[in-house]
């Protein structure tokens, strides 16, 4: 039975049936709390939003990337209150999604601009 105030993004505490705990840890963070509090194992697809900006399903800090257009940053990562947003000088194609990737076509002449989630934003 796992420990849930034990759980933390990236171990979790199981207690056995003798009383002995058993802890499996990971080297990368396998789980994120959802908006709810609730744990859920990381999910980088990337999913529209209904504002147009795009968004990771369930990573350790909130990711999104701009839905393009000229009114939103080109990335926005925020964790623990605390923001950091990425610009671009230019208006943005709208992004075409695959899986974790935004790929932003002709950014520049000749250049796509590829964009990946992480499970760390």
């Amino acid at each position: 039975m796992a420990v849930d105030a034990a759980t933390t993004e990236s171990s979790q505490v199981f207690a056995n049936p003798d009383g002995t705990f058993t802890q499996e840890m990971n080297a990368a963070p396998v789980r994120a709390r959802k908006d709810d509090g609730t744990w859920a194992p990381i999910d980088t697809t990337l999913a529209r939003e209904a504002d147009g900006s795009v968004r990771a399903k369930n990573t350790t800090a909130e990711l999104t990337f701009s839905g393009g257009g000229s009114r939103d940053g080109l990335v926005t990562l925020a964790d623990e209150g605390h923001k950091l947003q990425l610009g671009w000088p230019t208006a943005l194609p709208e992004p075409r999604l695959d899986g974790d990737t935004a790929t932003y076509a002709g950014i520049l002449p000749d250049v796509d601009l590829k964009l990946t989630a992480l499970s760390s934003g």
